[in-house]
């Protein structure tokens, strides 16, 4: 290893320019870049669950450290040669370069397609805090900082780091997608995109004729709106039921009443199996069927779910259909036409769940519910991209399963005094 620094300075100290090159485009990058991956695994590790961007961020940091360890430890012995001061490496300050906006297109491209592939859950307002937050973001790590250290590092360099490591940020959630990464991605497969990105737009961007990067970028932001914008058209023509006069149920109870109008109860709690299926395991849950029935509920044994997720699944039952009909979360979150139903028959509807997963974004259409809160959709995209994938559970406000449970038997008492339909639905005991 010593060997190793002698020669390595040995070279340096032969010539200035190349001295001062290797801190400029070497040492300050990479102290820059530990540094982004520092701050970001903090922030994650501090406020997000842990996912593929955060475990990505632990694993560079580590090999950036060992990285910054070696040439931080070639560069005191250059100063140490006594052939150097510290002053011989500063240059004269940058200017900063209005153009260079044009450079934070590339992180924001794939930030337009989750906003497009989200517009669903999104108002007006998401979208500008969405924008707004990564456009200050990525101008911080592609201009404002480059800028900040141009005097000892080389702006060139510092801004090809700064977009490199902001549009892998906001890129990893379509890299999870295409390579099926959960919690964790391939580091090998992580570094070589990294090293191409900023290979790729290091050598595109030549400070006298910048349009060589601008122009790629614009394309590629521009592409990336149009075809997400024609996959939105099309998806758009398709036809839905979406009148109350277009559903065959509707239409068929038309004003007739019900003889009887009992309190109704649709309970779910996610993953609980049919006896039958315990029977299987060696589970006996007889004694717990045999006090539902004591208590007047009808079981219905052989029964499973239409589809694997909640949404699908739910928005077809509450639908009374095997079709799409209309919007399954607008469905699910009290505006299905089941609960319409109940709700012309003077029913009071209840919808009961453990967190806002349900509403996303929505105004619950029960005459009661909880969770009352519910987290912006901002914050719910947000944090998915961040995180770097898309899970089912990321960003939605979830209760403390004892304070569910109050506010829940609260709220039964009070469907029991009133004619009432009960839709509850609870994440135990799945996990």
């Amino acid at each position: 290893m010593k060997r190793m620094f002698t020669s390595i300075t040995k070279s340096l100290t032969g010539n200035k320019q190349i001295a001062k090159n290797y801190l400029s485009h070497f040492l300050i990058p990479i102290f820059l870049l530990f540094v982004l991956c520092v701050s970001f695994s903090y922030y994650s590790h501090s406020y997000l669950p842990k996912g593929v961007n955060s475990v990505f961020a632990d694993r560079f940091s580590v090999i950036l450290l060992v990285t910054l360890f070696i040439a931080l430890s070639v560069f005191t012995l250059l100063l140490r040669s006594g052939k150097f001061a510290l002053h011989d490496f500063l240059s004269p300050m940058d200017g900063i370069d209005a153009a260079d906006l044009f450079l934070v297109l590339l992180p924001l491209s794939p930030v337009i397609q989750y906003i497009l592939n989200n517009q669903d859950l999104l108002s007006a307002y998401d979208v500008i805090i969405i924008l707004g937050i990564f456009f200050l973001l990525s101008g911080l790590l592609i201009i404002l900082i480059p800028w900040l250290l141009s005097r000892v590092g080389s702006s060139r360099v510092l801004k090809m780091m700064g977009t490199t490591f902001a549009f892998m940020i906001s890129y990893m959630a379509i890299l999870s997608k295409n390579f099926s990464w959960l919690g964790k991605g391939s580091l090998k497969i992580q570094l070589l995109f990294f090293a191409c990105v900023f290979l790729i737009t290091f050598f595109l961007y030549n400070p006298k004729n910048k349009w060589g990067l601008y122009l790629p970028v614009l394309a590629f932001f521009l592409s990336t709106l149009l075809m997400q914008l024609s996959v939105f058209q099309s998806s758009d023509n398709e036809t839905y039921l979406n009148s109350p006069s277009d559903f065959e149920l509707i239409t068929a109870v038309g004003n007739k009443q019900p003889l009887r109008k009992p309190n109704v109860y649709l309970l779910l709690y996610d993953a609980y199996v049919s006896s039958e299926t315990m029977t299987a395991y060696g589970i006996d849950n007889s004694e717990q069927e045999e006090y539902l029935r004591e208590l007047g509920f009808t079981l219905f044994p052989q029964t499973y779910s239409l589809f694997a997720d909640t949404m699908r699944s739910m928005g077809r039952v509450l639908n009374a259909s095997m079709e799409i009909e209309g919007d399954l979360n607008s469905t699910v979150s009290g505006d299905g036409k089941v609960i319409r139903l109940f709700k012309e028959m003077g029913y009071q509807t209840y919808g009961i769940f453990p967190y806002d997963f349900m509403f996303r974004g929505l105004t619950p259409k029960y005459d009661d519910y909880i969770p009352r809160f519910s987290a912006p959709p901002y914050s719910h995209l947000l944090s998915a991209i961040l995180i770097g994938e898309f899970r089912f559970d990321i960003g939605f406000y979830d209760q403390d399963h004892s304070e569910f449970v109050l506010e829940k038997q609260e709220m039964l008492l009070d469907a029991s005094r009133q004619k009432s339909f009960v839709y509850m639905h609870t994440n135990v005991p799945s996990y």
